[in-house]
């Protein structure tokens, strides 16, 4: 089992929209896949797959030498449990950060009972609180981690710090989705949406060494999404994970001072 986290510190830049699309796009590759809502506080992957309400748990007595394990629901040939099954989907959840990181590690260790797995992908909460930090320390043999941003420059900002989190961490990283990275109107013309200038995501990968899984666009166009995500897909069966070595903002600290000096030198 590939077990990958799909992640950010930033919020709204469609982690779980992501999540959903990968799993749907690995199993038309022929992988048995499973979902795992891991996001406490706001959990959205029964929406993501067109459920009215989170299926009710379902317990195995016998599984796990007699311990018992979840069983995971099947939504469209795809293994899925989501911690909104636990308390429903509308109440606020007032779990402190100690009942978070325990419910995470009972999840990610052995409650759940996965059918034969070729892939996990766990959609996660956007922070670099305790609750994350413990859940990477939960996970074992973690695969790699996706992350997910946009080409605006707030979401550039905190692709930086959760580099600089992912670093410090030692996590491996598989590379980088950009989402909602232009728009496509219904008559095929391309535009930039927002009113942030574009930041070239890109270049950003390329020179931090991480790759650059595929752009998403923002389209009613349901084919060329589902193309997207077959294309990301594709290529994250056959990428290697990278580890982070360097300090990522004492380099960027030492390229600014770089470009500073440049530009004295121009002046004079």
């Amino acid at each position: 089992m590939r077990k990958i986290v799909v992640a950010s510190i930033k919020g709204g830049v469609g982690k779980t929209t992501v999540s959903f699309n990968l799993a749907r796009s690995l199993k038309r590759l022929g992988f048995s896949v499973g979902y795992l809502d891991a996001d406490i506080t706001a959990p959205t992957g029964s929406e993501a797959f067109g459920l009215e309400k989170p299926p009710d748990w379902e317990l195995d007595a016998a599984a796990d030498g007699g311990r018992g394990a979840i069983v995971p629901y099947n939504v469209d040939g795809i293994q899925f449990i989501t911690l909104a099954s636990h308390f429903g989907q509308a109440p606020a959840v007032l779990w402190n950060e100690e009942r978070k990181i325990d419910a995470a590690r009972q999840l990610l260790q052995g409650v759940v009972a996965w059918d034969n797995l070729d892939w996990l992908i766990l959609d996660t909460p956007p922070s670099s609180s305790g609750e994350m930090q413990a859940l990477y320390d939960y996970i074992t043999d973690l695969h790699g981690v996706v992350l997910v941003f946009q080409p605006t420059d707030m979401a550039a900002a905190d692709l930086l710090r959760t580099l600089d989190f992912l670093k410090f961490k030692t996590v491996p990283i598989l590379g980088l989705v950009s989402n909602m990275s232009y728009c496509r109107s219904p008559l095929g013309e391309s535009f930039w949406p927002f009113l942030s200038p574009k930041v070239d995501l890109a270049a950003i990968c390329e020179k931090f060494g991480i790759p650059l899984l595929g752009e998403i666009p923002l389209t009613p166009d349901k084919k060329m999404v589902e193309q997207a995500f077959n294309q990301i897909a594709s290529r994250l069966d056959g990428t290697k994970p990278v580890i982070l070595k360097e300090d990522i903002f004492k380099r960027l600290i030492r390229e600014g001072k770089k470009n500073l000096l440049k530009a004295a030198v121009r002046r004079l």
